[in-house]
């Protein structure tokens, strides 16, 4: 059997704002956007009275399915430290400016900046950020070339 990744996907609130803030400030592209057919979400997720509408953006090779539950209400955001919480990565040139545009989107740290001591971005800068739904992203700054 072969295995390769179609998507990852955040349930959040307000599907504009994230469309928005994944579009805006870190480039991605709206693919499509759209609800769901009644009773899809309930037969596929389980949750009793399920209505979604979705959005998918892309990236280059990356693509984010983002659903937003009309019905039922939901909890507040997981925490990293939850099982099944999950985060998305990305790697980019400047930890710093990128911050400043997130915290216009309502990302805001979940920790510091830190240096990163071993494993494969040995020697990177690092941040957690959350927004209000919970969609946890990790912020990797490129290493500087030497």
């Amino acid at each position: 059997m072969t295995v390769t990744p179609n998507h990852i996907g955040f349930t959040v609130r307000k599907l504009d704002r994230s469309i928005e803030m994944l579009r805006d400030c870190f480039g991605f592209t709206l693919v499509e956007r759209g609800p769901r057919p009644a009773g899809m979400a309930q037969r596929l997720t389980g949750v009793s009275g399920a209505e979604v509408e979705i959005a998918f953006l892309r990236t280059p090779g990356l693509l984010i399915e983002l659903l937003s539950f009309q019905q039922p209400e939901n909890a507040g955001p997981p925490r990293p430290n939850q099982p099944g919480a999950v985060h998305l990565a990305l790697d980019l040139d400047d930890i710093d400016v990128a911050l400043e545009r997130a915290a216009h989107y309502g990302l805001c740290p979940l920790g510091e900046v830190v240096d990163i001591p071993a494993g494969p971005n040995k020697g990177r800068r690092v941040v957690y950020l959350q927004d209000a739904d919970g969609l946890t992203l990790e912020l990797i700054e490129r290493a500087v070339a030497s």
